[in-house]
């Protein structure tokens, strides 16, 4: 009889676990061999809510769990994010087309998937147009208040976009009715307003010390009284070895003038390793594999790659941006000076 009851105990747990299961498979034609990232409130491998999954030949299946209905982001090459809203027991299917991974189709799951679905059909033939994506969004936005796609429209388009307005994500943000659902995205996007205001050029750049591939530690305050550039990036970045030969020569002609640190969002140390040795990054590099959830990515608010910063002699940030040409313009003077 004991057995029984074990075996039943056993058997009632299992079933329980199950439950909370939800399975994510994808089928993206075109897209090669990658990492992608997953974000979210599930029970992660790691335990920090951030997991990786491997695509072959743009196939994949994730397994994870979940205790309540919730978004589960996956990240994509060139960081583009394909929201999941899921609730335990669901199995979902993604299916699009390599690289345009921002219209990627989640079949299954909770009934906000369709409907961003039916805003990414939209979309679908201006989807690289800022302005016009913007509007089309506001639309969905006033007309759906109270659904957490909304939220996430709000984040994606217009906090996330270079088409940045806090005005106009305040008025967005303030119409968006309060839910279980929608508050925790927008009291971040609120956080995000509060410190982003702060980081604008001009203000002072945060602090940060971290350890090298080298083992030696590198912090911003060792750059006191000089130009530094800080270079976000990653080794499974697209054209990275593009970006790093641009580096390499404004370097040679900044000289000594300009100091460079390079902050990795990897997750894994050797792929972090083996690019700094193909395209010899010579100056300091550091990571500590948390990938966008880095104190550093976040402290500097760097939500995409690459990013550069040009931090002065003064500790003020003078210039930022994805584009290397925008800090090459704000040291002309620098390097041209004798």
């Amino acid at each position: 009889m004991r057995i029984t009851y074990l075996a039943l105990l056993i058997f009632m747990l299992c079933s329980c676990n199950k439950g909370n299961n939800v399975t994510i498979k994808g089928d993206i034609s075109g897209m090669k061999d990658s990492l992608i990232l997953a974000f979210g409130n599930m029970n992660s491998k790691t335990g920090d809510n951030v997991d990786t999954i491997i695509a072959h030949k743009g196939e994949f299946t994730y397994h994870t769990q979940i205790e309540k209905p919730t978004c589960i982001y996956l990240i994509f090459p060139g960081t583009q994010r394909c929201p999941v809203f899921v609730s335990p027991g669901d199995g979902v299917k993604i299916k699009g087309k390599a690289p345009n991974y921002g219209l990627l189709k989640v079949k299954g799951g909770d009934d906000a998937n369709d409907l961003l679905n039916d805003f990414k059909e939209t979309i679908k033939d201006y989807y690289s147009d800022n302005k016009r994506v913007q509007v089309e969004a506001e639309k969905f936005i006033r007309a759906h208040k109270e659904n957490e796609v909304s939220a996430f429209l709000l984040d994606e388009y217009f906090v996330q976009s270079p088409l940045f307005s806090v005005e106009k994500i305040r008025t967005l943000m303030n119409l968006l009715k309060n839910s279980a659902t929608i508050d925790p995205l927008v009291k971040q996007i609120s956080t995000y307003l509060n410190q982003r205001t702060g980081l604008e050029v001009g203000g002072i750049a945060p602090m940060f010390s971290s350890t090298t591939d080298k083992g030696q530690t590198v912090a911003l305050s060792d750059y006191k009284g000089k130009y530094v550039i800080v270079h976000f990036w990653a080794s499974w970045e697209d054209n990275f070895t593009n970006e790093a030969n641009k580096l390499r020569s404004l370097k040679r002609r900044c000289g000594s003038k300009v100091s460079f640190v390079g902050i990795s969002l990897d997750m894994d140390r050797i792929s972090w390793k083996n690019e700094i040795k193909r395209d010899s990054l010579s100056w300091p590099q550091a990571c500590d594999f948390s990938g966008f959830e880095s104190y550093m990515a976040r402290q500097f608010d760097v939500t995409s790659i690459p990013f550069y910063i040009l931090i002065g002699p003064d500790g003020r940030i003078k210039q930022k941006g994805v584009d290397i040409s925008i800090i090459q313009n704000s040291l002309s003077t620098i390097i041209n000076k004798k």
